[in-house]
């Protein structure tokens, strides 16, 4: 395996590997509301910061010119496949509209800059169909369904509204409460990535959106 498959190897690794119950990676994520001039949420912005010992190995080999630094240019096959990959498990990101997900365009403006030791990944996801959450209970989160990553969104302040949102919407994470059972949840990872998914999706970080309601 080379070492550019070895790292999209480990971020999708998903189900398909018993990782246990506990992360292998983490990151910090953000995410950015974007609305038309309507008021509709039409896509979602993702900024992914990796942490360090994902970010170095990440970028092993890279540096093809040997400038001592790995820029936009170097890291664009592996956004490419990284997210090639990705697609098959939505991005890791869900966005439920009144309880239903809601489905997502191939992504656009992808692109990964390494510094300071960080590598960070961000790209555009257009929903598949326009949300308003003036008239829809909207809920976010991002999440891999296999526990191998963690994604982790710090505040209220690592979210924003752009385009034409109303000045009174809002995103709050929801705090979760539950404690982790390691040995009945690496049995389930192990056993039925069905369920995995689902307990994953119960323990992830959940984000409400709320502009008001008409």
């Amino acid at each position: 395996m080379t070492r550019l498959a070895l790292p999209l190897a480990f971020l999708v690794a998903l189900a398909a590997a018993p990782a246990g119950a506990h992360p292998h990676v983490w990151i910090d994520g953000r995410a950015n509301f974007v609305f038309d001039p309507a008021g509709r949420l039409t896509a979602l912005g993702i900024h992914w910061a990796f942490d360090d010992l994902y970010s170095v190995f990440t970028v092993q080999g890279l540096d093809k010119n040997r400038d001592g630094k790995v820029d936009a240019n170097e890291l664009a096959p592996m956004v490419a496949d990284m997210l090639k990959n990705l697609k098959a498990y939505d991005y890791f990101t869900v966005l439920n509209v009144d309880g239903q997900p809601s489905g997502f365009a191939a992504p656009v403006d992808a692109n990964a800059v390494y510094e300071k030791g960080i590598l960070t990944l961000r790209f555009t996801l257009p929903l598949a169909e326009a949300a308003d959450p003036r008239r829809s209970d909207v809920t976010f989160a991002m999440y891999d369904p296999s526990f191998y990553v963690a994604i982790e969104v710090a505040d209220n302040r690592s979210l924003a509204f752009t385009g034409s949102a109303s000045a009174d919407c809002t995103g709050r994470i929801k705090e979760n409460t539950r404690e982790i059972e390691s040995k009945s949840l690496s049995e389930v990872v192990f056993q039925d990535a069905t369920a995995a998914s689902s307990i994953a999706a119960a323990y992830a970080q959940w984000v409400a959106i709320s502009c008001g309601r008409r």
